[in-house]
């Protein structure tokens, strides 16, 4: 009987650990690449489509782990893209500029078996995005910044190295509200993401 009680503390023990490490703080770094959308822009009814290069994106983010299941972050992210034409009136042409974005958004996420070495997640936020644009083309210069809603939405996969050390691999969709610039032009912004990094859980 003795035996059968000890053995009934250590699992329950056991199992205390475990559910414990399923939760608690963590932090994460990652890079990777953004393949933006071509950006529609219209000023005094005119109507310019942009093209933006591929570039490098870089995030970062604080977040916990509720269960085993579930956890949600802040996430910082940069990305700089350039611009490299415009197309207005059947025409294309060339041009020197650059969209800087910065995103400030809240993610949640849920985690598929997050007790295997591979475990698959789904994920969506929401938050700020902050646009900063500057292109010159056929002598006209367009240039402003504006912040505008913005949004996420993909899905990954983690391997467990360690209990505390995971590597992450995703896809998502980074989306916004037009961009609003002084003299009433707007433009559209929309991007498809690639990532990989690292998370640290205390």
């Amino acid at each position: 009987m003795k035996k059968l009680l000890l053995g009934a503390a250590v699992v329950a023990i056991s199992f205390g650990v475990s559910e414990a490490k399923a939760e608690g703080f963590y932090v994460s770094g990652s890079l990777g690449a953004t393949i933006p959308n071509d950006s529609d822009y219209v000023e005094q009814g005119v109507a310019v489509t942009f093209g933006l290069e591929t570039a490098l994106n870089a995030a970062a983010a604080v977040g916990y782990q509720f269960n085993k299941n579930i956890r949600s972050e802040f996430e910082i992210s940069y990305r700089e893209s350039g611009l490299d034409s415009a197309t207005y009136a059947g025409n294309t042409v060339s041009l020197d500029g650059e969209n800087k974005t910065w995103g400030f958004l809240v993610n949640g996420y849920y985690d598929f078996y997050s007790e295997n070495t591979f475990s698959p997640y789904v994920m969506a936020g929401i938050g700020a995005l902050s646009h900063d644009t500057s292109a010159t083309f056929a002598g006209m210069t367009v240039s402003g910044d504006d912040v505008t809603f913005g949004y996420q939405v993909g899905a990954g996969v983690s391997y467990k190295i360690t209990e505390a050390v995971k590597i992450d691999a995703n896809y998502h969709y980074l989306g916004s509200d037009d961009i609003e610039y002084s003299g009433g032009a707007s433009a559209e912004y929309g991007a498809h993401e690639l990532r990989a990094g690292l998370r640290y859980s205390f």
